[in-house]
Parts: structure tokens; C-alpha cells; sequence
């Protein structure tokens, strides 16, 4: 088995790689007095993609066609040349969300590759990446350094949970006692 690991890794490792698409920041905050919110999009590479976005609620069994969200993205798919660019434009739609917290949604970005024209074999690889949206209605009070400030750590047989009272939704590592450490997030409230 360890054989067959390190055989996978030398061939991916001595094969050329391309890069692909980039997307600008790594989280959308969507405050709720914004008529649209941008993301930016971009081919680091040289050959052409295509790329399919959508909005989830966070569940990835769910296909696109059939999640229900507030957001509207547009273009849902689009041709990203090489060394070219392109901007999302995410749209909130108006749905009754809660006004004294903030709200989390899933941006999704599928790109893929082109198919090579060549006579060698080759692996084209399709890829997807995950955004939270956090939408933040105006009536919110509070800031995020309060929210922060709010954090409280209490010490349970070498573990370290963290009291949350925020209306915010907070991204923090668990820590324990052992070398490990985990990432989380939780919802507001």
C-alpha cells in the first residue's frame, strides 16, 4: 500500500501542472444595504476554462438546480480565457432572512479544464471551490472586534470550548490538550 502511495505521488509530482482559476479573497461579506457584490475571477493559466457558480445553503449533496437560496449570480457559467479575467456578480433577491444575525451561504466555484488534443493519455482534472457568503442585515449592532472581544475560553480537562454569545458568525481552531488542532466555525447565536 505505502508502495503504491509513493508511486502516486512521484507521477503527480513529475508531471506538468497548470494553473487555474483564482478567485480574489476568501470569504464574500454581503452587507444587506449592497445592491450586488462582486468576486473576481481569474485564469492564471494558459489555456481557456469553464467555469459554473452557484449559491448552496451548505449542503453539497444538493444539486444547483435544486437549491433554493436568496442570491441570484450571474454569469452562472462563463469561458475564462488564459491570463483573462472575469466578475461574478452576486445579488441578493430579497427573501425574509433574520435581521439580528448574520446569515451563511455557500458560494461555488466549478472550473474545467479544456480537453487536450493530443495522442498521449492524460488526466484532465475538474475542480471546485467553496466560499462562505456571510449576509450581514444593516440592523446588526456590534462590530466584528467586539464580537471578537466577546470570545470566552474556559479550561475542562485539557480542552479549551469557547463560550460564544456573538452576532456574528465566528471561524476559530479547536484546541486541546493533545498536538491537535481542528477548524470550525460556528452560526451566530
Amino acid at each position: 500500500m505505502l508502495r503504491h502511495l509513493l508511486l502516486f505521488i512521484v507521477l503527480v509530482s513529475a508531471s506538468p501542472a497548470w494553473a487555474g482559476i483564482v478567485i480574489s479573497g476568501t470569504r464574500v461579506i454581503y452587507p444587506a444595504d449592497k445592491k450586488e457584490v462582486t468576486v473576481n475571477l481569474t485564469n492564471k493559466g494558459q489555456n481557456a476554462s469553464l467555469v459554473q457558480s452557484w449559491v448552496d445553503t451548505g449542503d453539497p449533496t444538493v444539486s444547483p438546480a435544486q437549491v433554493k437560496v436568496p442570491f441570484v449570480i450571474f454569469p452562472p457559467i462563463t469561458r475564462i480565457d488564459g491570463g483573462k479575467g472575469q466578475m461574478l456578480r452576486l445579488s441578493y433577491t430579497g427573501s425574509n432572512l433574520p435581521a439580528d444575525r448574520e446569515s451563511v451561504f455557500w458560494l461555488n466555484v466549478l472550473a474545467v479544464p479544456p480537453k487536450q488534443h493530443n495522442d498521449k493519455n492524460y488526466l484532465n482534472v475538474a475542480y471546485q471551490s467553496r466560499l462562505k457568503i456571510f449576509y450581514r442585515p444593516q440592523t446588526l449592532t456590534g462590530s466584528v472586534e467586539e464580537a471578537a472581544a466577546s470570545l470566552k475560553m474556559t479550561k475542562k480537562i485539557k480542552v479549551f470550548p469557547l463560550l460564544i454569545r456573538a452576532l456574528f458568525i465566528s471561524h476559530w481552531w479547536k484546541l486541546s490538550g493533545r498536538a491537535e488542532t481542528k477548524s470550525t466555525w460556528c452560526r451566530a447565536r
